[in-house]
């Protein structure tokens, strides 16, 4: 984004490889910050972080997420937590604590993912925690529209690779059987 003009672009992370690798994707412009999407505490700091860096910011795009394949028999409630946390409790918050910082006409997006919308074999406390995350959207698009906000959430497509079919073992379910 820096290179193709954005100016101010902060970007969040978990890992230090991840972040010294956004770093010197975005240069010297942007500001790389350890944050995790779980955590009510890391948000609060990341709002603070924004407003002191920028005080206003025009695009929040809220892409935290991990899938845990595990079958319904064997979901343990700290699997299902783990889902939830990153997966819609994060988002939501994030969305909450930094909206008030966003300019007019901002716009705040998600990136979903298929399971929101097909049962997948695997992962139903994901696929749960993304239909939450989609039904987030919508009413943040319902309730920042007067505010003069956009709320959208990028098309899902998972990748067409054959490794894709490597961390999908059942072979009754192929990647080709995905919805666009």
């Amino acid at each position: 984004m820096s290179s193709k003009g954005a100016r101010g672009v902060l970007v969040t992370g978990r890992s230090q490889a991840g972040l010294e690798s956004a770093q010197k994707e975005l240069g010297k412009g942007g500001v790389v910050v350890s944050s995790d999407a779980r955590s009510l505490t890391d948000i609060d700091a990341l709002a603070s972080r924004v407003k002191a860096e920028f005080d206003t910011f025009d695009l929040l795009f809220v892409n935290a997420g991990l899938g845990l394949f595990t079958p319904l028999a064997n979901t343990t409630e700290t699997t299902f937590d783990e889902m939830f946390n990153l997966n819609a409790k994060g988002p939501f918050f994030a969305v909450q604590k930094l909206s008030p910082l966003m300019n007019q006409e901002a716009l705040s997006s998600s990136r979903p993912r298929p399971a929101n919308i097909k049962g997948m074999p695997l992962i139903a406390a994901y696929g749960g925690a993304k239909a939450a995350l989609r039904s987030f959207a919508r009413t943040f698009a319902a309730e920042l529209l007067p505010r003069g906000f956009a709320s959208t959430r990028c098309r899902p497509a998972p990748p067409r690779r054959r490794s894709s079919a490597k961390r999908f073992p059942i072979k009754t379910w192929p990647p080709s059987s995905w919805g666009r």
